[in-house]
């Protein structure tokens, strides 16, 4: 992704009025609820999103009271199949040709044809694009959308180099001494050293400086969960009528108020958030097994919204790439900047798209959920059907003298009766020929939602 070249600081916004930001705010964070209201149905706590997620994860479900206590509770299985099948197709059609990229060129330039297809070949395996590609169709699978966020990994670094620099010196041009005696260097308004001129007569010293900049290490991806992003609007029909992104993150204290000492956040609005943990235990922490522990001080994470946006900042009737970090809980503006970058971060893969909604179907919930439903109910059903045939009950008249305690049922056991008809086993029926044909059926349906025919099915 190319950076945009335009003469200004990038995080510099200047407010017209001091109510503005103040007015920015309110909106922002009024935008950000109406688009969470707006998806709750699929990313509130046990929405669908969470139904999908646990239906691939054949994750335990509520149910009502098992007719006895050794019941069949089995989740079906087609999602995960279905779902991982699917994505090694995908994965397969979009990486399988080697190179990934095909160029064509006429006359001159076509003689490099091959050593850009190896350029764009080696940069994919590099930055491991294969992976971050597959986990987004994976999520797209299951939630319908799946949001690759794609930005610049920057790392700080620190260097020591020799440096020639100008002395401070008074009105007689003489150099001036720090309290130890030591000629001081002089400095801009930036607190930077000022390089010596060269001249003969000019005072000089030679110091070692020490400098920490940031620097670009390539590209960075991040898979998004569906629950932590939106579209701004919600409403939007085509990714063109879209004029914002918002992702939920988390941030320790400490990497707040790093963050205000670069400059980047508002130290009032970070101070303004306190020191109490926000991170709360959600239904896919449960069923990893995981539970949010007590945050307090330094361990305790606040809950942002990092939103993207096109907006007339400055009142001139266009509208700019802006940065805004925002906290709902305190409709607090902890950032606001002009984005360099001045194009959307987010690379949304919708293998099922919707023409009336710029969100996708999702292949497990839209298309394979209620086969799924089917073949959990049958499942549960032939073992439970299946455990009573293997183990029917045994009937015992009233007046038996035998006692299943002192002596109980199984294999080579010595029953004592005084009648052979005292006690015998109930005769229930197998699972019938009709479940079998179902489950047949139910699995023919499964392979048929994902596109294959009867010709590929028994090819």
């Amino acid at each position: 992704m190319p950076r945009s070249r335009l003469p200004r600081d990038p995080q510099v916004v200047t407010w017209p009025r001091p109510d503005d930001k103040t007015a920015f705010c309110s909106w922002l964070a009024t935008e950000l609820q109406q688009a969470i209201d707006a998806r709750s149905r699929y990313t509130s706590d046990g929405g669908y999103l969470d139904v999908w997620h646990a239906l691939y994860e054949q994750a335990e479900r509520p149910r009502g009271a098992k007719p006895w206590p050794d019941a069949a509770d089995l989740a079906s299985y087609l999602p995960t199949e279905k779902v991982d099948a699917l994505r090694a197709r995908f994965s397969q059609v979009i990486f399988g040709p080697d190179p990934i990229a095909t160029v064509e060129g006429w006359g001159e330039p076509s003689d490099r044809v091959a050593k850009v297809e190896a350029f764009h070949q080696w940069q994919a395996e590099n930055e491991r694009l294969q992976t971050w590609v597959s986990k987004a169709i994976h999520q797209a699978l299951i939630e319908g959308n799946g949001i690759l966020e794609v930005t610049e990994r920057v790392a700080l670094r620190k260097t020591r180099a020799p440096f020639r620099a100008a002395l401070q010196v008074d009105e007689w041009q003489r150099p001036m001494l720090d309290e130890t005696g030591q000629a001081q260097p002089r400095v801009d308004e930036q607190g930077q050293l000022v390089a010596a001129t060269g001249g003969e007569d000019e005072p000089s010293v030679d110091v070692l400086r020490e400098s920490v900049d940031f620097f670009g290490r390539g590209p960075e991806y991040r898979i998004i969960s569906g629950k932590d992003f939106l579209f701004l609007p919600a409403h939007a029909r085509d990714i063109s009528e879209v004029w914002g992104y918002a992702k939920r993150i988390h941030l320790r204290v400490p990497a707040l108020k790093q963050r205000v000492a670069q400059g980047l956040y508002d130290g009032a609005a970070v101070d303004a958030l306190g020191t109490d943990g926000e991170r709360e235990t959600r239904q896919e922490h449960e069923r990893q097994g995981i539970t949010v522990v007590e945050q307090q001080g330094p361990t305790a994470e606040k809950e942002l919204w990092e939103v993207q946006l096109l907006h007339d900042i400055d009142g001139d009737d266009v509208e700019e790439w802006l940065i805004a970090c925002i906290s709902l809980r305190h409709e607090q503006l902890l950032r606001c900047a002009f984005d360099s970058l001045e194009q959307a971060r987010y690379v949304n893969f919708a293998p099922f798209p919707r023409s009336d909604s710029v969100w996708g179907y999702s292949f497990l919930g839209h298309k394979l959920w209620t086969i799924a439903e089917e073949h959990t109910a049958l499942r549960n059903m032939k073992a439970d059907r299946q455990a009573l045939a293997l183990n029917a009950p045994i009937l015992r008249t009233s007046t038996s003298i035998w006692d299943p305690d002192d002596q109980p049922f199984g294999v080579g056991a010595v029953l004592d009766v005084r009648d052979p008809n005292e006690i015998r086993q109930l005769v229930v029926a197998d699972v019938p020929a009709s479940t079998i044909e179902s489950a047949r059926t139910i699995m023919s349906a499964a392979e048929r939602v994902p596109g294959l025919n009867d010709v590929s099915i028994s090819g």
